[in-house]
């Protein structure tokens, strides 16, 4: 390999199934036409260096020392630890800010899972690279779905299980999406934990309102198509979240926004909740370019070489 390897993965917004994906619901998530690009170009002297808008980093391909900034791409390196043992240089490149909620880091590894396992393949073999990505997440956060990873790595809209190493492909549909962002995030684990916290006593009740979500989902599976019947699923999957208590009054307020926007036709949480993203399912007149909102579109291809 003489020049760089390029291989690119979308971005994704999770539609529906929060939180009972992680207790065996399945859940919807789209890829996004927003996509991390990771290039790489072997060394022989065993230096890793990569480059991104987050900084540079430099380290020893047999002892890389750990970096918050980097922390998804350094784990990927270490699961193909046989992979280009003399180095390389990496640079990474994204269309979307990584304090968003639209599966930066899911794309990112990704991106890296599928350039490494390519420099040795010469292609990409999906499910591999979807099962190498999710143990390279939960390796970083100590747990995770895998969903956004999915979407990431098959693209279209994926109805996913936990641990499914090929999602079922629901849509490959370009469908507009309008994205808010509601000025703050709180982590995914903190969410999680947050939640199990406050559902403790209620363990049973918490069961319940995880099948009610997962089912929520697999609606909106089967009326993807149909952009009424889906906003209801989107209306009907935020009452769940309000219900599970990690809606608040900015995301509320982000919600209620996008209802007034014409053009929208049904409106949730994208995400864990306590803050990020809210989504409107279609084409707002406005707003359309960031910091505050975007018009999207969800993305056909998913992981892919350049």
């Amino acid at each position: 390999m003489t020049r760089p390897l390029v291989v690119s993965a979308p971005g994704s917004l999770m539609l529906l199934g929060e939180h009972a994906v992680l207790h065996g619901y399945p859940c919807l998530v789209a890829a996004i036409n927003r996509r991390v690009r990771v290039a790489i170009i072997p060394r022989n002297d065993g230096l890793v260096t990569i480059e991104s808008e987050l900084g540079h980093y430099e380290g020893e391909r047999d002892d890389l020392e750990e970096q918050p900034d980097f922390r998804f791409m350094l784990a990927a390196l270490r699961h193909y630890a046989d992979v280009l043992p003399g180095g390389l240089d990496a640079v990474v490149q994204a269309d979307m800010p990584a304090t968003i909620g639209f599966g930066t880091s899911a794309a990112v590894t990704a991106a890296s899972c599928g350039a490494l396992y390519a420099a040795t393949h010469g292609d990409l073999d999906r499910p591999t690279i979807l099962s190498s990505a999710r143990s390279v997440i939960r390796n970083v956060q100590g747990r995770g779905s895998g969903a956004d990873a999915a979407a990431s790595v098959f693209g279209g809209v994926v109805q996913y299980r936990q641990d499914d190493d090929t999602p079922t492909i629901v849509s490959r549909h370009a469908h507009p999406i309008t994205a808010l962002y509601c000025g703050y995030k709180t982590p995914t684990a903190t969410v999680i934990a947050w939640v199990e916290e406050g559902w403790r006593t209620r363990n049973e009740d918490l069961a319940r309102l995880y099948e009610k979500i997962g089912a929520t989902a697999e609606a909106g599976a089967d009326q993807i198509h149909d952009p009424i019947a889906f906003g209801h699923c989107l209306d009907e999957g935020q009452r769940l979240m309000r219900e599970l208590g990690v809606s608040t009054d900015e995301l509320e307020a982000c919600i209620l926004r996008l209802k007034k926007m014409p053009g929208i036709c049904g409106a949730k949480i994208s995400g864990s909740g306590l803050g990020d993203c809210v989504i409107g399912w279609g084409r707002a007149p406005e707003p359309r370019d960031p910091p505050d909102g975007w018009t999207i579109l969800t993305a056909l291809e998913g992981v892919r070489l350049e």
